[in-house]
């Protein structure tokens, strides 16, 4: 079994201790950063000479690889393609941020009476499309419609779910209803973590990473 990443500046990447740490052995795990989409050899090309069991993908090019693969139609509704498997000379590719996405949501969103996404970029798209699947409205806040972030005040929003969907950078100063939950998609954020700790009930996004990592296993079909 051999797996492999590709993404661009991922030496960061956890993805092969998650898969470890699931497997409970080691695996045979290969970064593949590439500094452009033209750099990038055609797929069938990639799985054939390294013989990988399966290929994550991660920003920026998960809309790239969309378009070269067959997608299911959660994959297709969002363009977007972070797991491929190469089965019977056909590349197939699947969405795990909108799977795990939708399995926390629907276990969770009944809790709340409010739900608020921060940021505009994919991880919203994927969000987005949860929730309606899940016939749930909600609240977006982005940088084009409504200028800063960083300071928002949130407390007109009780025992509500707030999801941040911005990128890492983003460091959130605002304020928030102390019956809240804010559910940070991105894992060992010191900042947001350290500055919402005592302000509301705080998660980031390592259940999510996880959960990611468990819906590839099981596509390409590792146990």
């Amino acid at each position: 079994m051999k797996l492999a990443l590709i993404g661009k500046n991922i030496s960061h990447s956890k993805s092969q201790q998650m898969y470890e740490e699931i497997l409970n052995r080691p695996v045979d795990y290969t970064l593949l950063d590439f500094e452009s989409e033209e750099d990038i050899p055609p797929l069938n090309k990639i799985f054939k000479e390294n013989q990988f069991t399966g290929i994550s993908v991660t920003a920026p090019y998960k809309n790239f690889v969309f378009k070269n693969v067959k997608a299911d139609r959660f994959a297709t509704s969002l363009e977007a393609v972070n797991c491929v498997k190469y089965f019977k000379d056909e590349l197939l590719g699947i969405n795990t941020d909108f799977l795990a996405t939708l399995n926390i949501l629907e276990r969770n969103i009944n809790d709340y009476d409010d739900i608020v996404i921060l940021g505009s970029g994919a991880m919203f798209r994927t969000c987005a499309l949860a929730l309606t699947h899940l016939k749930k409205e909600f609240i977006q806040y982005s940088r084009k419609l409504n200028g800063k972030l960083e300071d928002l005040d949130l407390t007109k929003y009780r025992n509500s779910l707030v999801i941040n969907s911005c990128s890492r950078d983003f460091l959130f100063s605002g304020t928030i209803s102390e019956d809240s939950l804010f559910w940070d998609l991105n894992y060992s954020h010191q900042h947001n973590q350290s500055y919402l700790s005592d302000k509301c009930q705080y998660v980031d996004g390592i259940e999510l990473l996880k959960l990611q990592a468990i819906y590839a296993l099981e596509f390409w079909g590792i146990s």
